[in-house]
């Protein structure tokens, strides 16, 4: 298990999460949809989460991303 992230790493975690959230906003949607059909929910009915539920979704997709682009950035350095 890697090292838990900072306050300041969270934060930051956060804004890129707000903008992306305001920039795009059916990026959630679609993360749902996604996480619905994996998950054996099937396609919500109408039915948004809850903004918190969304922007936990969100944070995760978004560490994810760039876990994966340090990952490239040490490889292709390396």
């Amino acid at each position: 298990m890697g090292m838990p992230l900072t306050w300041r790493e969270r934060r930051i975690l956060a804004e890129i999460e707000d903008a992306l959230a305001r920039e795009d906003p059916q990026l959630v949607e679609r993360m749902t949809a996604i996480h619905n059909v994996e998950s054996g929910a099937g396609p919500s009915r109408g039915r948004s989460l809850p903004r918190l539920e969304r922007r936990v979704w969100l944070l995760l997709l978004t560490a994810l991303a760039v876990i994966a682009l340090l990952i490239i950035a040490v490889l292709v350095t390396g």
